[in-house]
């Protein structure tokens, strides 16, 4: 968040956390910058004031009605199908205002990255709630954020997680290639 301070500045910061779990990060955004407007959705709310999901696992209606500046999803998308991801990327696209931020971070599928949860086809794979999903390699993500998005600044760390910055494209900006 410190990094969506320096970037941009809103009036009236609302921001929205897919995933908020316990809510360590809604705990330190109310005590380090209690002006923004906090809202949060999951599948499994463990939190007071968390909008539950449909049950199809997509963000509610009352969600997508509201307008975010920022959208954090961290440790959330490797959890669902690559159409489970797009869909939400769509509707986090259309949620958010003009210029507005989504900070996703993920596991991904490095190359050399040694893993039991591998495939004959040497996928990866992670269960979530009985559910197995491929974990995607980077590019691969790059490229489906930038559907909606332009990702200004990727990284992966500790060989198998990584972090999209990313900002809302304006209807008039083109596809780029995906950032590696």
């Amino acid at each position: 968040i410190e990094a969506v301070k320096v970037w941009r500045w809103w009036p009236n910061p609302r921001l929205l956390e897919i995933g908020p779990g316990y809510g360590a990060f809604k705990a330190w955004l109310a005590q380090s910058s209690p002006e923004w407007s906090y809202y949060a959705a999951d599948s499994y709310p463990r939190i007071e004031g968390v909008e539950a999901t449909e049950l199809n696992g997509r963000l509610a209606e009352t969600t997508k009605a509201r307008t975010h500046d920022v959208v954090v999803a961290s440790n959330v998308f490797q959890h669902l199908s690559r159409a489970q991801r797009r869909a939400y990327y769509a509707d986090i696209a259309r949620s958010l205002s003009k210029g507005g931020l989504f900070m996703v971070s993920s596991m991904v599928d490095c190359l050399g990255y040694s893993d039991p949860r591998r495939d004959s086809k040497g996928r990866q794979w992670c269960r979530h709630y009985g559910q197995l999903t491929e974990i995607q390699k980077h590019p691969a993500i790059a490229t489906d954020l930038q559907e909606h998005f332009k990702v200004i600044q990727s990284s992966v760390r500790d060989n198998n997680w990584a972090t999209f910055l990313c900002q809302k494209k304006a209807p008039q900006d083109p596809v780029t290639a995906p950032v590696i």
